[in-house]
């Protein structure tokens, strides 16, 4: 993997793995996944034997399977897990793609309770005026002071400038 690429990877704060289609062998993990699995030196072991425990088989969760039969390279679903490698429950997002002419699975992961986390220290701030917003999908999450103030339909709104 080229190392300007790689670099980035390794500096996000979400799970990334990218695994063979194929055999299941890890190509790459990034960093943050390494350090919320506590795991040195995946690359080249088989992802069940390593993140899960006492695995002999690919998982009966494994979406691989499923996304060959059903779906388009690039097309991704979204599920969510409970690891029992770790006990942390995941927001995954599966998919597969083209990656140096071989077809690879690229699994992305963010620890759901973290992002719990983050609202509940929304909704108990001492800052009345401090909220969430996801960019991706302009899905915002406001606090309860700024819903009553600013006379919002609730505390998640899509499209919030309809209200400004």
């Amino acid at each position: 993997m080229e190392k300007k690429f790689k670099d980035i990877l390794d500096r996000l704060c979400i799970n990334i793995c990218i695994t063979d289609a194929d055999t299941y062998k890890i190509i790459f993990m990034n960093q943050n996944m390494k350090k919320d699995y506590g795991i040195d030196n995946p690359e080249g072991k088989i992802c069940w034997e390593i993140l899960q425990e006492n695995q002999m088989g690919p998982c009966s969760f494994c979406r691989i399977p499923g996304l060959k039969e059903c779906c388009d390279e690039g097309k991704t679903v979204q599920w969510k897990e409970k690891s029992l490698k770790n006990n942390k429950t995941y927001d995954n997002y599966e998919s597969l793609i083209r990656w140096n002419g071989q077809l690879v699975h690229l699994h992305q992961s963010y620890d759901v309770y973290s992002s719990e986390l983050l609202y509940e220290s929304l909704i108990h701030s001492t800052d009345d005026y401090i909220y969430l917003s996801n960019t991706k999908t302009g899905i915002f999450r406001y606090s309860p002071a700024m819903v009553r103030e600013f006379r919002f339909p609730g505390e998640i709104v899509e499209n919030p400038m309809v209200y400004w």
